[in-house]
């Protein structure tokens, strides 16, 4: 598939919550990073409210309710929801992107359960 994320990204930990996308995150005490696709279906991320969130389409299209503002984005275009407002998101089949979050916990990979020796 054109523009697939490389195989170091694909491996990274995937959030511990069902979504319609594919997510891969990267995370450090300052924020998190999660790169985002929605494969072969449109998504829907129904409403919420976490803490500021920046984000950029890298390739596809998203569009966004971001409180009582609605708009598209696509390839090279970027967008910001302000911590505590609520907002929709609406993804393409075939985006990609990425979002960086201002709570380095917004999501977390799932807790490895230690191998029996």
């Amino acid at each position: 598939m054109e523009n697939d994320f490389p195989d170091f990204i694909r491996a990274l930990p995937h959030p511990d919550v069902e979504t319609a996308l594919d997510c891969y995150l990267s995370s450090g005490d300052r924020g998190l990073v999660m790169f985002y696709e929605a494969r072969d279906e449109d998504a829907v991320v129904p409403e919420h409210v976490h803490g500021d969130q920046w984000g950029i389409v890298l390739s596809g299209m998203v569009r966004m309710q971001i409180g009582d503002k609605s708009a598209e984005y696509g390839r090279g275009e970027t967008y910001f929801v302000p911590g505590g407002v609520p907002h929709v998101t609406w993804v393409a089949a075939g985006t990609r992107g990425l979002d960086v979050f201002e709570e380095h916990d917004r999501y977390v990979p799932p807790t490895e359960v230690p191998s029996p020796d």
